[in-house]
């Protein structure tokens, strides 16, 4: 048996902000705007929205393993990422600090490749 500790909603949730906060930092130093994509009416609804090279990447944040999270996709999270990818976007689910890391090369690649275009 893991001894391993799981979170409570509470603790979860603020480690779902410190991976959160995390992304917010990388994000910044590259200099690639985002904003906070859940407006409290819309439940479920992605926690950031990445605006890069013409296209919005939603991201689900989530404290992973790493904290001891066992929270996982609620259905409803589930549904906004099948709208969200039916509308031709892309959604991102991002778990604790190593997804931060994966995301964030995942966008100095492209950046690398195509450059950054800015709308503003």
């Amino acid at each position: 048996m893991d001894n391993k500790k799981k979170l409570t909603r509470t603790h979860e949730a603020k480690e779902r902000k410190y991976v959160e906060g995390k992304l917010v930092s990388e994000l910044k130093k590259m200099g690639v705007f985002n904003c906070k994509g859940n407006p409290k009416q819309l439940r479920g609804f992605p926690d950031r929205m990445v605006f890069i090279n013409q296209k919005i990447i939603f991201v689900e944040c989530k404290a992973g393993a790493e904290f001891g999270s066992y929270y996982r996709q609620t259905e409803l999270q589930k549904r906004w990422q099948k709208q969200i990818e039916a509308s031709g976007c892309e959604y991102k689910i991002v778990e604790g600090t190593s997804g931060v890391k994966s995301f964030i090369e995942e966008l100095k690649k492209e950046i690398e490749i195509y450059g950054k275009t800015y709308c503003f």
